[in-house]
């Protein structure tokens, strides 16, 4: 299933980039008039469309089977409450100073019951916590290929350029079918232009009837040579950007849970923007009708004053709402950067490859001595394949790998052990659950010491301390479970 997702999300990058088309006309009575425009191609919608179909077949049978722990909260540690509940995972004792790495290493647990006397086996905190590269292997495998895709996609400028200049223009049997080579063996000569033009360099395959008074039909195979060549190239470029969300991901997830040990804590609640957003709707939207119907509706007996107030009490309404949209929106925006630098890399990719690869429909019009169009014959289809598009993709892949290696690489600062969004660590980590928790010392007994949660800010850890004690012996009696 994953296999054919991977495939459709593909299929449908691919359709979406080649909808768009460029349409070259020729006018006059000898068809010498050239006139460029922008047309919208029927096969890459109707594919497009399907593939987008089909991917939401899927996930909605996924979203069946997958329980609705993970349907009915986004937010890591909403989730992990939530599985604590249901009893999917149970906390450990004497884990409050042990990381993701640390946490897997120590005393064997049965998943359907806790330990109830586990041995304590204290650790001193550390200044620094290991980076999602050492701690997640698909963290580093992702890195890894958008390395080793940067010199697949210089390669293949690389070839266009060389085809561009070496092929000389081949032509089928038929003189229908041929090679088109638009290049200059000096780098310098042509266009570096981030948008093509008629001088940027490039090599493709034309199809173009013999004779421009009569429509030209396509051989069957034509798009789907198209999809499948145009999918070859994105292939890559897709499958490794959004492979590259668990890097996003997981240090996302780390600098949310890393919020704990400041002065403002961790929200342990479901992310609020689209509720927040859905009482801005629910609440206003008397106000907007007020105003959009006003002129079609009859004078009511009130004075002015009253009407004035009335309407000045339902925008007051709507701005506090407005207020809180934007403050939790600001919150989001300042912990998701990185998804917003991920998606930002995702479309100037996309359009930079999707500028390297060009699909350009011909056609022939005659008009009447009126000036009305007689005649409209569609003489041909060109597939273009440039390189400068592609070498700028390969210098923005060089960014972009550089920007998520550092992330990936990255040592946390500070005595929080690190999760990076794994719930069993989450689940240890914290002993007491709260809409706002704060992490830090809380308790010393028998000279090892208790790191945990609480609903106010708490000392912080003595570094040079042991600690993996629990606020009792007794387990799990030390976590406070305590509704949210």
């Amino acid at each position: 299933m994953n296999a054919l997702m991977a495939l459709l999300l593909v299929i449908s990058y691919a359709a979406g980039a080649l909808i768009v088309t460029e349409l070259v006309i020729y006018e006059g009575p000898n068809l010498s008039i050239t006139k460029n425009g922008t047309g919208l191609a029927a096969p890459p919608i109707i594919v497009f469309g399907l593939s987008l179909f089909l991917q939401g077949i899927i996930s909605l049978f996924a979203a069946r089977h997958c329980g609705p722990h993970w349907l009915d909260n986004t937010d890591m540690l909403a989730t992990t409450k939530k599985q604590i509940d249901d009893g999917i995972i149970f906390p450990r004792p004497h884990r409050c100073m042990r990381n993701v790495l640390q946490g897997q290493s120590t005393t064997p647990y049965l998943v359907t019951t806790p330990v109830p006397l586990a041995i304590p086996d204290p650790l001193e905190p550390s200044t620094r916590q290991p980076s999602a590269w050492s701690v997640n292997p698909t963290v580093k495998k992702a890195a890894i290929v958008v390395w080793g895709l940067i010199p697949v996609y210089t390669i293949w400028g690389a070839i266009i350029y060389a085809l561009s200049v070496y092929v000389n223009t081949r032509v089928s049997k038929s003189g229908k079918i041929q090679t088109v080579g638009i290049g200059i063996e000096k780098l310098t000569d042509f266009s570096w232009a981030y948008v093509p033009n008629l001088n940027t360099q490039a090599f493709g395959i034309a199809y173009l009837t013999t004779n421009a008074k009569e429509s030209a039909t396509l051989p069957s195979a034509t798009w789907p040579s198209i999809f499948l060549a145009f999918m070859a190239i994105q292939c890559g470029l897709t499958l490794t950007l959004h492979y590259c969300e668990a890097i996003i991901n997981s240090t996302r997830d780390e600098h949310v849970w890393r919020l704990a040990m400041g002065d403002e804590g961790v929200p342990t609640l479901e992310k609020r923007l689209l509720r927040v957003a859905w009482d801005v709707v629910s609440n206003s939207w008397q106000s907007f009708f007020l105003l959009v119907t006003k002129p079609f509706r009859p004078t009511l007996n009130t004075t002015q004053d009253e009407h004035v107030g009335r309407q000045v009490a339902s925008w007051r309404r709507v701005a506090i709402s407005l207020q809180g949209l934007l403050r939790v929106a600001s919150r989001l925006a300042s912990s998701n950067w990185r998804s917003a630098f991920l998606l930002g890399t995702k479309f100037f990719c996309h359009w930079l490859l999707a500028q390297s690869f060009q699909v350009t429909g011909y056609f022939a019009q005659t008009f009447q001595v009126s000036g009305a169009l007689a005649r409209s014959n569609f003489i041909g289809i060109s597939v273009l394949a440039r390189c400068a598009q592609i070498w700028y993709l390969s210098a923005a892949l060089v960014g972009f790998a550089t920007i998520t290696t550092l992330i990936a690489k990255y040592k946390p600062r500070g005595p929080l052990p690190a999760a990076y969004g794994h719930f069993q660590t989450l689940a240890d980590l914290i002993d007491e659950w709260h809409p706002v928790v704060y992490w830090g010392d809380k308790s010393n007994q028998n000279n090892v010491f208790h790191a945990g949660t609480s609903n106010h800010r708490l000392p912080q850890v003595q570094m040079g301390r042991m600690y993996g004690g629990e606020l009792d012996p007794k387990w799990p009696s030390t976590a406070n479970m305590q509704s949210v």
